[in-house]
């Protein structure tokens, strides 16, 4: 015979895991400050990040000496070294669960709504 469970101990979960509701972005889609705005690296003038933004970045820039530092400005309307990272949610359907199963909307809601009625009138 199924144990009965208590609806005031089940745990309820909507979600959007960003494996299924996002996809990659660009830094203009998601408004990246960088993007926007320009922005500057600052590394030692003889190290290999420095080598690295003046031979491998594919970004335009302009290279500023100070002291044993180079400044890297890059000019605003070009991708930041970090958009591989941004994503934006697709329209998707988020994911209902109780107590680790996955239910419909609808499932979930009826039920959502019966344990917070049970908890209210214990109170």
């Amino acid at each position: 015979m199924a144990e009965l469970i208590d609806p005031t101990k089940r745990h309820f979960n909507m979600s959007k895991p960003k494996e299924t509701h996002t996809r990659p972005a660009t830094c203009l889609e998601v408004n990246c400050p960088p993007y926007l705005n320009g922005w500057n690296t600052i590394v030692p003038t003889n190290s290999d990040d420095a080598e690295y933004i003046r031979h491998d970045v594919m970004q335009r820039f302009t290279e500023y000496r100070e002291g044993p530092l180079s400044r890297f400005r890059f000019p605003a309307g070009q991708p930041c070294f970090r958009e591989s990272e941004h994503y934006v949610s697709i329209e998707r359907t988020p994911l209902f669960k109780i107590d680790r199963g996955q239910v419909e909307v609808n499932h979930w809601l009826d039920g959502l709504h019966e344990a917070t009625d049970l908890n209210i009138q214990e109170v």
